[in-house]
C-alpha cells in the first residue's frame, strides 16, 4: 500500500494574498502556492497591529547594538523576503518570530519611541487562510471550492478504509 503524506498547512489570515511555500518554509510545495485571499482583510479586526521596540530593546533581542534596519526585498506575495540589520541579513520569518510580529509582512518606521512595525494579516501565510476560508463559505462557497482554491491542483476523492 502506498502511503501519502500531505502538508496541509493553514494560518490564521493572510495579507490579502497567500504565500508560496518555499517563500516561507524550506522546499516547494508544489500544490501550497500563493493564491488571493481577498477576503481576509474585510474579516480579521485585527488585520492591522502595530509593535514598537525602542533601540535598546532591539539591541537586546539583536545581540548588538542597532545602527540600520532596512527591508531589503519582498516575495511576490508583499511579504518581508529579506531584512538587513547593520550588515546581518535575516529573512522576514527570522525577523517576525525574533520580534514575536504577528506575520512576515510588515513595514518598519523608525520615530521618536523607536522602530515601529506594522503587521498585516496573522500566521505564516502558507496554505488556507481561515479568515478566507471563512469569506468563501460567506459567499456560497462549499468545501471542496474553499479547499480546491487554497490548496492548488488538488483531486479530492472518497477513499474506502
Amino acid at each position: 500500500m502506498m502511503e501519502i503524506i500531505f502538508q496541509l498547512y493553514f494560518f490564521s489570515c493572510s495579507n490579502g494574498q497567500t504565500v508560496n511555500s518555499e517563500d516561507y518554509f524550506s522546499g516547494e510545495v508544489a500544490y501550497l502556492k500563493s493564491v488571493d485571499s481577498h477576503w481576509d482583510e474585510e474579516l480579521d479586526k485585527n488585520f492591522i497591529q502595530t509593535k514598537t521596540f525602542s533601540k535598546s530593546e532591539l539591541a537586546s533581542l539583536f545581540n548588538e547594538t542597532l545602527n540600520n534596519m532596512t527591508i531589503t526585498a519582498y516575495t511576490d506575495s508583499g511579504y518581508v523576503k529579506s531584512v538587513i540589520v547593520n550588515d546581518k541579513t535575516y529573512t522576514g520569518r527570522e525577523i517576525r518570530e525574533l520580534l514575536s510580529l504577528a506575520s512576515s509582512c510588515f513595514s518598519i518606521e523608525l520615530n521618536q519611541d523607536g522602530y515601529v512595525f506594522t503587521t498585516y494579516g496573522s500566521g505564516h501565510g502558507v496554505g488556507m487562510s481561515q479568515y478566507g476560508a471563512q469569506g468563501m463559505a460567506l459567499e456560497g462557497y462549499n468545501y471542496q471550492d474553499i479547499l480546491k482554491h487554497y490548496y492548488q491542483n488538488i483531486e479530492i476523492k472518497s477513499i474506502d478504509l
